[in-house]
């Protein structure tokens, strides 16, 4: 994509923002009660035309991933901060079918930490916007306590979102 809006010399980063508020306007003109929820775009609320369009914001994988085919269908753990994404400690510490996922997608999510999305999704809760966590994780008690302390919503599901897990 970046490359096609690099083609048509276009910002990609303007295009996104532009195309969230159209999203926006368009929908809200049909029905003022229009909710926009950005979905597994966090770095986005670095941008105040995002933050002053959206309702809400989810990420999906906060702490946990699985694959898209539920096989596993969670507790991938992400690393928990920026100094481990790609340390041997990590990577170690992976069940075999978590680190196959992890070696066969070289730009999937167990390469990208926790702590960055923590980042984003701090800067949107302190600018009062709700923030939904969905995370696929047998560790159901652990990612809804985790995910409610930091001011957020959770859902956790296995990763064909087949099965609700209410919190314990």
């Amino acid at each position: 994509m970046i490359r096609i809006a690099e083609q048509d010399d276009v910002d990609p980063m303007q295009e996104i923002l532009w195309w969230v508020e159209d999203i926006a306007n368009f929908g809200r003109a049909q029905d003022p009660e229009f909710l926009v929820i950005g979905q597994n775009a966090a770095e986005l609320v670095e941008h105040e035309a995002y933050t002053q369009t959206v309702d809400a914001i989810a990420q999906e994988q906060v702490w946990f991933d699985g694959a898209a085919d539920n096989d596993p269908s969670g507790d991938c753990p992400l690393p928990r901060t920026e100094d481990k994404v790609e340390s041997d400690a990590y990577v170690t510490q992976l069940s075999a079918p978590c680190r196959e996922l992890y070696e066969m997608f070289p730009d999937s999510i167990l390469h990208v930490s926790s702590e960055s999305y923590l980042y984003y999704l701090n800067i949107a809760h302190a600018q009062g916007i709700p923030v939904f966590t969905v995370d696929y994780s047998e560790n159901i008690a652990w990612v809804y306590q985790t995910s409610r302390e930091l001011g957020f919503i959770p859902f956790v599901s296995n990763r064909a979102l087949d099965q609700f897990h209410p919190a314990q």
